[in-house]
């Protein structure tokens, strides 16, 4: 019987899927991701649709599990698995990102069959599958390949008009151009030499003028952006405060410890008035309670910025939904002004998988009764501006300083 898989494919696809997570942090090696996907190209072109999808599940499983590996560490520690729910959780969902892997293996397969060149499929492909990671069940955007490259300042420039995604789309390129150059090159090895430059080099134009166009425009639009910084420079500000109170996530909701967190928050804030901030901040879901859940404490919550007479914008957890057995909750931003009044609202749009809802839950009932110490949060459904000062600003919650559409 003949095996699903070649074992060769299978090396090929682990070992891009190794050289993927190397080029992300932390180890930080960026330019194995330009490299990374040429042993996996080189064997999709000649599989079948089907090898095709296995052998971008392979690359998938490697790079995934290898770049979010530490999530077990906080789904553990953190959120009350238990530790082999943890592994098994993080494993699930590794699987289920190794699925667009398998589309792309899958595509590139098929239309290379049909005589589209690699260089036109690999990148659209791979880029447009990211995009809709990032999009599906609320979204999940991490491990885009565009972030190898957060230290090539004058490339990333580009991201200001394409994304994050528009530097994963020169990454597959590059690798994708120099699998046609390697095929091009073993096609002409056989031939005599007096012919081999005269009928390559139109050919080895060809497949290469893309990838140095895209490239040279890039770094131009780069080195243009950051001889003109001075002007983003020169604009108005906002003088903030950013208050952190280091309460360990394990005690914050804790009854026995809410006067102290609460008063860890005032002192802090009352200390940095003398540095006549415009702006106080909290970090997420810094109050230990909820918002309209108890009026001695919200009380306590307005009078801080009236008393320092500078606004306040704070994580909070608000209940919006109650049943005779169960309450809904949304994890939120609020702005309190010096006049006690909360002129600024926002609620959370992108829930962490399985930390703050649990995704298809109706479906793989398995998962909802493995992550029921999951609270289960309502999402946002507007992105609301908030103002200080005339100074207009947007809040982006945790999770949600991954997508690169909301930070844009």
């Amino acid at each position: 019987m003949k095996p699903s898989l070649h074992p060769k494919a299978i090396l090929l696809s682990a070992i891009s899927g190794v050289l993927l997570t190397f080029s992300q942090p932390f180890f930080d090696i960026s330019f194995l991701a330009w490299v990374g996907l040429i042993p996996s190209l080189l064997h999709l072109k000649r599989e079948t649709a089907r090898e095709g999808f296995l052998s971008g599940m392979v690359l998938g499983l490697f790079y995934f599990t290898g770049t979010q590996y530490w999530i077990y560490h906080s789904l553990y520690h953190y959120g009350g698995f238990p530790f082999v729910g943890s592994i098994l959780l993080v494993l699930l969902l590794c699987l289920y990102e190794s699925i667009y892997t398998g589309i792309f293996g899958l595509l590139v397969s098929h239309l290379s069959k049909g005589k589209t060149p690699l260089i036109i499929s690999a990148p659209f492909i791979w880029t447009g599958l990211e995009y809709l990671r990032g999009m599906a069940l609320t979204g999940f955007p991490w491990s885009v390949l565009g972030y190898s490259q957060h230290g090539f300042i004058s490339l990333i420039q580009i991201s200001d008009i394409t994304g994050v995604y528009g530097i994963s789309f020169l990454i597959v390129l590059i690798n994708a151009t120099i699998v046609e150059l390697l095929y091009t090159f073993y096609s002409l090895k056989d031939k005599p030499s007096s012919l081999t430059f005269s009928s390559s080099f139109p050919m080895v134009l060809i497949k290469t003028a893309p990838a140095i166009v895209m490239i040279t425009g890039s770094l131009l639009y780069g080195q243009y952006n950051l001889q003109n910084l001075t002007d983003l420079m020169e604009t108005d500000s906002l003088k903030v405060s950013l208050i952190q109170g280091n309460i360990e996530q394990d005690v914050k909701w804790n009854p026995l410890y809410q006067e102290e967190v609460m008063r860890t928050y005032e002192d802090l804030t009352v200390s940095v008035t003398q540095e006549e901030p415009e702006l106080v901040v909290w970090p997420e879901t810094a109050i230990p309670f909820f918002l309209n859940g108890n009026k001695e404490l919200f009380e306590r919550l307005v009078s801080l910025p009236v008393t320092t007479d500078v606004p306040l914008l704070t994580g909070a957890m608000i209940i919006r939904d109650v049943g005779e057995d169960f309450f809904s909750v949304t994890n939120s931003a609020v702005l309190i002004n010096p006049d006690g009044k909360i002129p600024f609202e926002y609620d959370k749009i992108h829930l962490v998988p399985f930390g703050e809802y649990v995704p298809l839950k109706k479906l793989f009932f398995f998962i909802e009764k493995l992550v029921s110490v999951v609270g289960e949060f309502l999402p946002g459904d507007s992105y609301d501006i908030g103002e200080v000062k005339s100074a207009r600003f947007p809040v982006l919650i945790c999770y949600e300083v991954v997508f690169p559409d909301l930070v844009r």
